[in-house]
C-alpha cells in the first residue's frame, strides 16, 4: 500500500554523528549515547556548571532527557497547531484509514 505521508518534522541523527544504543529489559530502558571527545568536554562543562553536587549523574541525565522530550512535544504541538484545518483533517483521515484490521473486519470489507 502506498501512502502519501508528508513529514511534519525530521531529525537526521546521521548529521549529528551520534550513536544511540537502546537496551530494553522487562521493566527498564537503558539508553547509551556514544559521543566524541569534543562533545564529552562540553557535556562535562554543562554538568559541572548546572548539576548540584549532591545530584547523581543518572538523575541529571533523566531530567535532561525528559526536558528534551517535553521540548520536542511542545515544538511538535506548535507545528500541528499551525496547520490549517484541512491539513489536520487530511492527517487525521490518513491515520484512521491505516489502522490495522482484524481478520473479521478485513473479510467484511472485502464483501462490501
Amino acid at each position: 500500500m502506498e501512502t502519501n505521508k508528508v513529514p511534519i518534522f525530521t531529525l537526521d541523527l546521521a548529521d549529528l554523528n551520534w550513536q544511540f544504543k537502546p537496551v530494553r529489559g522487562k521493566r527498564r530502558l537503558k539508553l547509551y549515547i556514544k559521543i566524541n571527545k569534543e562533545e564529552t568536554e562540553k557535556w562535562e562543562e554543562l554538568r559541572d556548571t548546572i548539576k548540584p553536587p549532591e545530584m547523581p549523574d543518572s538523575e541529571f541525565c533523566k531530567i535532561l532527557f525528559y526536558k528534551g522530550i517535553e521540548s520536542f512535544m511542545s515544538e511538535l504541538t506548535e507545528r500541528i497547531n499551525k496547520l490549517s484545518q484541512e491539513e489536520k483533517e487530511a492527517i487525521l483521515n490518513e491515520s484512521v484509514s491505516e489502522e490495522p484490521q482484524t481478520e473479521d473486519e478485513k473479510q467484511k470489507a472485502d464483501t462490501t
